[in-house]
Order: structure tokens, then sequence, then C-alpha cells
């Protein structure tokens, strides 16, 4: 009888949740990161800050003006409520003592027999900044420091997974394995997932990485089915399997394993479920939001029924790390309208002394535009192909129109810009114009119209037109209308913008 891996989960029941030391690491660690940021922010204040269930805890000290000794202050915050619970006490308690919450002006309100304040509040912002005023005997008088107090409001652990800023929690299944929230073995300040086989561990031992088993939000396959992770393994080939289930019936499930290519670096591994998924593929009509890793996975046959290729890959009690678990969006397939932004266009320069790459649009840094540079010597007819490698995903539907517009950021007036379109397989089919910018360092939408100008023919609607190529500041002549380039004495200049 053969154990059935698929069924893993049924180990589970062996690990309850009282001793969950990765939950418990996640949590101080937490801590130790509020306890900094508050550190940061007010110098003089040597805080402690608690976070428990929804909720943060501020204390400390804080200077009054002309008291000695100051205020000590327990400030509770909700994370979404807006409660605001304040206990503040006056270290000297001079007589006469009288507060005002918010400062000066407000209602005035009395202390207890030791100096004590108390305020419950609500609707307050987060986060919460504490003023106190006081007035006390003989005309004393003076503002505490502000203290501000932040409630931790937590990212709901679903793709992608960067485990310094979600709250994971980590179960560990099989024999001799455990998996904390640890430190990346390459740089000290971010915190990623640690997980050890020790020697007899099961060969399906893992941890499943939930919120506290099942992820917040299932997996989005509907807008791709490739996941990515980064993997720092102790060895290379090492096993990895990445498997994805519904949280509430195991059965459907599917799952992967990847090799390790290098040791003791971080490496990202791909995980394409669309084309790879054992038993099957993800099923766009079932829900997965379940997401458990097999590190050092050594178990064969594999859940397709084959043997694994990881098998006889050397064992490593040393920790395995993993971070930045994603779902890899499916690229929008390239074809008109094209926005550079959005579309992974392959670029294929041609002629001699031509580049085209993806930059920065000059005057919008969050805009991706194709940046062409012919240097001198270029041929003239030097370009670039935008397509996916080469053709785009569809045809152009000449249709239903034969105008293209296209924008160019020129460095001259009067350049002339060559656009093509052909067939990606018969070249012989093809239609071109030129068309001269107007401006130079600013953008212009310029106009082809194929239909009353394309060269040496308009589009011929019997034909297929799969193939783009632009030719910046093209100065061959005579074009392909047997007419002389209109643009031929315009001046050279190295790059162009679309």
């Amino acid at each position: 009888m053969r154990l059935d891996f698929l069924n893993r989960n049924l180990f589970n029941l062996l690990f309850g949740q009282s001793h969950n030391f990765g939950d418990i690491l996640n949590r101080l660690n937490s801590v130790k990161n509020a306890a900094f940021l508050i550190l940061s922010i007010f110098v003089l204040n040597l805080s402690f800050i608690e976070i428990t269930n929804a909720q943060t805890t501020c204390t400390g000290n804080v200077p009054i003006q002309n008291l000695a000794n100051g205020m000590n202050y327990t400030i509770t915050v909700g994370p979404t409520s807006g409660n605001v619970s304040i206990s503040v006490t006056v270290v000297d308690n001079p007589p006469g003592l009288v507060g005002f919450l918010g400062g000066p002006g407000n209602p005035i309100s009395f202390p207890n027999g030791s100096g004590t304040f108390t305020y419950n509040l609500t609707g307050q912002p987060n986060p919460y900044v504490l003023n106190m005023y006081f007035n006390w005997a003989a005309g004393g008088q003076g503002s505490s420091t502000p203290v501000s107090c932040s409630a931790t409001v937590s990212t709901p652990l679903a793709l992608p997974i960067v485990f310094d800023n979600q709250p994971a929690t980590l179960t560990p299944f099989g024999s001799n394995m455990s998996a904390t929230i640890g430190v990346d073995p390459t740089d000290p300040t971010n915190a990623v997932l640690c997980a050890t086989k020790l020697p007899g561990a099961d060969c399906w031992a893992g941890v499943t990485v939930g919120s506290p088993i099942c992820l917040a939000s299932p997996i989005d396959f509907a807008s791709g089915t490739t996941i990515t992770m980064d993997v720092y393994s102790p060895v290379a080939g090492a096993p990895i399997l990445l498997k994805l289930e519904n949280c509430t019936n195991a059965t459907i499930s599917t799952e992967i394993v990847v090799l390790t290519t290098v040791a003791n670096a971080w490496e990202t591994l791909t995980f394409n479920f669309g084309t790879s998924g054992c038993a099957a593929p993800p099923n766009l009509a079932n829900t997965y939001d379940k997401l458990s890793i097999f590190p050092n996975f050594t178990c064969t046959p594999t859940a397709c029924g084959v043997p694994n290729p990881g098998v006889g890959s050397t064992f490593s009690t040393s920790a395995f790390y993993f971070d930045n678990i994603e779902l890899v969006p499916t690229p929008i397939a390239l074809e008109l309208p094209i926005v550079f932004d959005s579309q992974p266009a392959t670029l294929t320069p041609f002629g001699s002394n031509m580049s085209a790459t993806i930059g920065v649009d000059p005057t919008d840094p969050t805009n991706a535009v194709l940046c062409t540079t012919k240097l001198p010597g270029a041929d003239c007819w030097a370009g670039v192909t935008v397509g996916s490698p080469i053709c785009l995903a569809s045809p152009i539907d000449f249709a239903s129109g034969t105008t293209i517009t296209m924008d160019v950021y020129s460095p001259v007036a009067g350049a002339p810009i060559l656009l093509k379109l052909e067939n990606c397989i018969t070249p012989g089919i093809s239609t071109e114009i030129v068309v001269l910018t107007t401006v130079a360092n600013a953008w212009e939408t310029l106009t082809f119209n194929f239909g009353t100008s394309g060269c040496p023919l308009p589009p011929n609607a019997a034909n297929t037109y799969d193939k783009l190529s632009i030719f910046p500041n093209f100065t061959c002549t005579p074009t392909a209308c047997g007419v002389p380039n209109p643009g031929l004495g315009s001046t050279f200049h190295h790059q162009l913008l679309f």
C-alpha cells in the first residue's frame, strides 16, 4: 500500500497551535520593529510597546514644562475602531493640579489623589497624538512633550507574501521539521521564512503558511498561473515542492517540484502551475487558499505519478530560507493599442549603430516608453521591430479603420518617422508611411493614414498585417512610393521616444 502524499494535511493533526514558535517569534519581531519606530521618532522617550490582539499599548515618561519629573503615560490604541484609553500620572503631583487634554482651552479635568488622569475616547485617528497642558497652585503651568502612539494594522496574509510585514502563522508538519520567521542570511534587516529538516524527517515534511491556516484571499489564478518564490538553499539541486489546496477540501490541490540551482545564495524559482501543476493545473472553478512549502522534498513518485527529479539530491540539515512569494500576472498580449508600461514588448533593432530599449518618459518618470537611438554612421533604414517576440499577438484590424496614431517625443522638429506594417511571414506584403515631427523636445501625436497614403499601396483587406516596425529619423530616398523623402534634409539627432 502506497502512502498517499496528496493528503499530507492529515498529519497537521499531530501539531497543535499552543507551541507555534514561528508565530511567537513573528510577534516578538513585530514588537521590536514597532518599538524601534517609536524610539526613532521620540528620541527622549524610552518606551515599551506591547502588541496584543488588534491594539497597541504605548508606555513611557515625557517631560512637563516647569516640573522636574514629567509624566508617566499609558496609551492603548485600537487599530480600526478609533478607541483610545489614556492614563497620565504627573509624577510631582503639585497641589491644585488640573489638566487639559489636547492643550489650553479644552475642557478641564481633575486627577485622583496620586496625580493620575484617565480618559476613554472614541473616534480618534491612528496614530493618536497625546498633548497635555497642566495648571497647579501658585500660578504654575506647563505643557507635556507630545506623544504619538500608532496601532499596528496587520496586512492580511495573501499573495504576495513578504515575511517582514505580514503576520504569517507557520504550521510545520511531518517529523523533525521546524519553521520560524528568521533573519535573511544576507540582509539582517529582512525577515524571511526559515525551514529546517533534521535527520530522520519525513520526506514529505514541510510547513503551511497561513493566517492561521488559510490565506486571507484565494489565489487569483484567473490573472495568472505562475508563482515565483525567492529561495536560499544550502545545496544546489534541492527539490522544492509548492502545494496549493482548498483550505476546507484537501482533494482540491495542485503542486509542482522545482529544483534549486545554486547553493548559499538567493535565487527566484518559478512554479508554472498552468503547464506543470500536478496532478492537474488549477481549475478556475475551484478555490485555492492554502499554501504549503516542502523543502528538500524527496518522496517519489510525485503527485503526477512520475519519478521525483530531485530524489537523489544531497540532504542538508542547514536551513532553507524563503521570501517574496507572488503570483505573476499573465502578460497582456502585444497588440494595438500598445502601451509600453503595461505590455511586455520585445524590441528587435535592425541596421547598424541602432539601439532600442524600454526607458523612462522624460516628462513623467512613472511612465515607460520606447526609447530609440541612432548613432552616427547608422544605416538610413535602421529602426526597431516591436513584437512578441517578432509578430503582434493579433493582426491589425484594418476593417475597423486605416489610421494609426503614435505619440512621439523628438529632439528636433522635421524628423522623418517611418511606420511600416508587414505580414510577419511574407515581407512582400507591406505598407508604410513617412510623417514628419513638428515640435522639438515635447510630445506630439503623429497620424499615419494608411488608407490614403500607404506606400506602395494602402492595406489590402485580404492580407494579414501583424508585424510593426518604426524607423526613427528615416533618411533613405526615394520612399517606398518612389518619391523623394520629405524629411531627407532633417537635422540628425541620436534619440527619439515613442
